[in-house]
C-alpha cells in the first residue's frame, strides 16, 4: 500500500488525469440515465403501447436510406424553426433519434423546454437500432 501511495505522489498529473476521466465517464452515465434515454427494444414499447412520436433528426439522405417506420423527419438544423409544427406531441411520449444519440440529447433538452411532456432520446441512435436488427421503412 505504501508503494501505490508513493505512486500517486510521484505521478500527481497522471493521478488527476486519471480521476478526471474517471469522473467523466461516472458523469455521462450517470446524466444519460437521468436524460430519458430508452434502448432500441424500450423504444419499441415505447412506439407500439404508447402509440411514441418518433422524430429523425439525421439528413435527407440518411432518413431515405432507412428510417422508423412512421418517424417524422425533421433535420437537425431545421428543429428550431419547425418547433410550431411538432407542439401539437406536447402530451404524447417523443422518442428524438439522430445517427448516434448524440444530436438527439441537445434536441431532448430543447424539446423539453418547450414543455414536451414525455422526451425520451434513442440510446445510441440509428447506429444501435440497427445493430438490434430492427426493421427499417424506405418510404
Amino acid at each position: 500500500m505504501e508503494q501505490f501511495a508513493a505512486f500517486l505522489v510521484e505521478n500527481f498529473v497522471l493521478t488527476l488525469v486519471f480521476l478526471g476521466l474517471l469522473g467523466a465517464l461516472v458523469w455521462t452515465s450517470v446524466a444519460g440515465v437521468g436524460a430519458g434515454q430508452v434502448s432500441p427494444a424500450d423504444a419499441v414499447r415505447l412506439i407500439s403501447r404508447d402509440d411514441a412520436v418518433v422524430i429523425d433528426l439525421r439528413t435527407d439522405g440518411e432518413f431515405r436510406n432507412g428510417h422508423i417506420v412512421n418517424a417524422i423527419h425533421v433535420p437537425f438544423d431545421q428543429v428550431e424553426t419547425r418547433l410550431g409544427r411538432l407542439g401539437k406531441y406536447r402530451k404524447k411520449p417523443v422518442i428524438a433519434t439522430c445517427r448516434t444519440g448524440q444530436q438527439s440529447a441537445t434536441v431532448a433538452k430543447r424539446l423539453r423546454a418547450e414543455g414536451f411532456e414525455q422526451v425520451h432520446r434513442l440510446q445510441g441512435g440509428m447506429t444501435a437500432w440497427q445493430g438490434a436488427d430492427l426493421p427499417l421503412s424506405r418510404e
